[in-house]
Protein backbone atom coordinates (compact mmCIF):
# COMPACT_ATOMS: atom_id res chain seq x y z
CA UNK A 1 0.00 0.00 0.00
CA UNK A 2 1.27 3.52 -0.87
CA UNK A 3 1.12 6.17 1.94
CA UNK A 4 2.27 9.88 1.91
CA UNK A 5 4.29 11.02 5.28
CA UNK A 6 3.24 14.03 7.40
CA UNK A 7 6.06 13.47 9.94
CA UNK A 8 9.62 12.61 9.34
CA UNK A 9 10.46 8.95 10.37
CA UNK A 10 14.05 7.16 11.00
CA UNK A 11 14.33 6.30 6.96
CA UNK A 12 12.21 8.79 5.61
CA UNK A 13 10.94 12.68 4.95
CA UNK A 14 7.92 14.29 5.60
CA UNK A 15 5.76 14.27 2.14
CA UNK A 16 7.67 11.24 1.01
CA UNK A 17 5.44 8.62 -0.79
CA UNK A 18 6.73 5.08 -0.24
CA UNK A 19 5.02 1.01 -0.45
CA UNK A 20 4.59 -0.48 2.86
CA UNK A 21 3.23 -3.64 3.60
CA UNK A 22 -0.63 -3.14 4.88
CA UNK A 23 -0.21 -3.92 8.57
CA UNK A 24 2.61 -1.39 8.53
CA UNK A 25 0.26 0.83 6.72
CA UNK A 26 -2.47 0.68 9.07
CA UNK A 27 0.10 1.42 12.01
CA UNK A 28 1.33 4.48 10.23
CA UNK A 29 -2.10 5.89 9.54
CA UNK A 30 -3.57 4.82 13.34
CA UNK A 31 -0.33 6.74 14.99
CA UNK A 32 -0.84 9.79 12.33
CA UNK A 33 2.75 9.57 10.49
CA UNK A 34 0.92 9.11 7.44
CA UNK A 35 -2.04 8.86 5.09
CA UNK A 36 -3.47 6.99 2.62
CA UNK A 37 -1.75 8.07 -0.92
CA UNK A 38 -4.79 8.25 -2.66
CA UNK A 39 -5.04 10.47 -6.34
CA UNK A 40 -7.23 13.35 -3.58
CA UNK A 41 -4.77 13.08 -1.60
CA UNK A 42 -1.09 13.45 -4.10
CA UNK A 43 -3.11 16.33 -5.90
CA UNK A 44 -3.28 18.27 -2.37
CA UNK A 45 0.29 17.58 -1.89
CA UNK A 46 0.98 18.79 -5.28
CA UNK A 47 -0.68 22.22 -5.39
CA UNK A 48 0.67 23.01 -1.94
CA UNK A 49 4.38 22.40 -3.25
CA UNK A 50 3.41 24.68 -5.97
CA UNK A 51 2.11 27.24 -4.02
CA UNK A 52 5.30 26.56 -1.85
CA UNK A 53 7.68 26.97 -4.72
CA UNK A 54 5.68 30.17 -6.07
CA UNK A 55 6.01 31.73 -2.84
CA UNK A 56 10.11 30.70 -2.58
CA UNK A 57 10.67 32.06 -6.00
CA UNK A 58 8.89 35.97 -4.84
CA UNK A 59 10.87 35.53 -1.55
CA UNK A 60 14.04 35.43 -3.69
CA UNK A 61 13.33 37.54 -6.31
CA UNK A 62 12.42 40.05 -3.54
CA UNK A 63 15.99 39.36 -1.91
CA UNK A 64 17.92 39.61 -5.24
CA UNK A 65 16.30 42.92 -5.33
CA UNK A 66 17.30 44.44 -2.06
CA UNK A 67 20.47 42.61 -2.67
CA UNK A 68 21.36 44.38 -5.65
CA UNK A 69 20.51 47.95 -4.15
CA UNK A 70 23.07 47.20 -1.07
CA UNK A 71 25.52 44.63 -1.94
CA UNK A 72 28.89 46.83 -1.74
CA UNK A 73 27.12 50.21 -0.27
CA UNK A 74 29.23 51.76 2.37
CA UNK A 75 26.83 53.10 5.15
CA UNK A 76 28.35 55.83 7.45
CA UNK A 77 27.48 55.61 11.32
CA UNK A 78 28.53 58.49 13.65
CA UNK A 79 29.58 57.42 16.78
CA UNK A 80 31.27 58.55 20.20
CA UNK A 81 34.87 57.99 20.98
CA UNK A 82 35.65 56.62 24.31
CA UNK A 83 38.64 55.20 25.49
CA UNK A 84 41.59 54.35 23.75
CA UNK A 85 40.15 54.25 20.21
CA UNK A 86 37.01 52.15 21.28
CA UNK A 87 33.62 53.96 20.96
CA UNK A 88 31.67 54.96 23.97
CA UNK A 89 28.46 52.61 23.08
CA UNK A 90 28.60 49.68 20.37
CA UNK A 91 27.73 50.03 16.96
CA UNK A 92 24.60 47.21 17.04
CA UNK A 93 22.73 45.07 13.91
CA UNK A 94 19.72 47.14 15.07
CA UNK A 95 21.33 50.24 14.60
CA UNK A 96 22.63 49.29 11.05
CA UNK A 97 19.39 48.34 10.22
CA UNK A 98 17.85 51.57 10.67
CA UNK A 99 20.99 53.47 9.20
CA UNK A 100 19.79 51.37 5.92
CA UNK A 101 16.21 51.53 6.27
CA UNK A 102 17.03 55.66 6.49
CA UNK A 103 19.78 55.44 3.38
CA UNK A 104 17.90 52.86 0.71
CA UNK A 105 13.98 52.36 2.16
CA UNK A 106 14.62 48.97 3.36
CA UNK A 107 13.56 47.10 6.49
CA UNK A 108 15.70 44.29 7.29
CA UNK A 109 15.38 42.46 10.44
CA UNK A 110 18.56 43.16 12.99
CA UNK A 111 18.56 39.26 13.12
CA UNK A 112 20.19 38.97 10.11
CA UNK A 113 23.34 40.72 10.28
CA UNK A 114 26.14 38.62 11.29
CA UNK A 115 29.75 40.55 11.71
CA UNK A 116 33.19 39.91 10.50
CA UNK A 117 34.93 37.75 13.16
CA UNK A 118 31.90 36.44 14.55
CA UNK A 119 31.52 39.26 16.71
CA UNK A 120 27.75 40.45 17.91
CA UNK A 121 28.38 44.60 17.42
CA UNK A 122 31.28 47.37 16.56
CA UNK A 123 33.07 48.56 19.33
CA UNK A 124 35.92 50.53 16.89
CA UNK A 125 36.48 53.47 14.59
CA UNK A 126 36.85 52.37 10.62
CA UNK A 127 35.16 50.44 7.94
CA UNK A 128 34.04 47.08 8.80
CA UNK A 129 32.11 44.16 6.73
CA UNK A 130 28.74 42.96 7.41
CA UNK A 131 27.31 40.64 6.20
CA UNK A 132 22.97 40.32 5.81
CA UNK A 133 21.42 37.32 4.91
CA UNK A 134 18.42 38.30 2.75
CA UNK A 135 17.37 34.71 2.15
CA UNK A 136 18.76 31.64 2.57
CA UNK A 137 20.17 31.88 -1.13
CA UNK A 138 21.30 35.72 -0.87
CA UNK A 139 23.60 37.42 1.33
CA UNK A 140 25.12 40.85 0.74
CA UNK A 141 27.71 42.30 2.26
CA UNK A 142 27.72 46.15 3.20
CA UNK A 143 30.43 48.23 4.42
CA UNK A 144 29.87 50.22 7.83
CA UNK A 145 32.22 53.30 8.62
CA UNK A 146 32.19 54.08 11.68
CA UNK A 147 32.76 57.99 12.34
CA UNK A 148 33.45 60.80 14.76
CA UNK A 149 30.67 63.59 15.08
CA UNK A 150 32.47 66.77 13.37
CA UNK A 151 32.75 68.06 17.08
CA UNK A 152 35.09 65.68 18.69
CA UNK A 153 36.87 65.10 15.13
CA UNK A 154 40.24 67.28 16.10
CA UNK A 155 39.92 66.63 20.39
Amino acid sequence: MKVLLINDTAKNKKGDIIEVAEGFARYLLSKQIAVKADKRTLDKVAVKKSVIEGLHKIELEKAEEIFNKINMQTIKIVGSLGEIGKLHGAITSEKISKAIEKEFQITINKHNFSFENGRRDIRRLGIHKVYIKLHRDVIARVLVNVILPPNEAFK
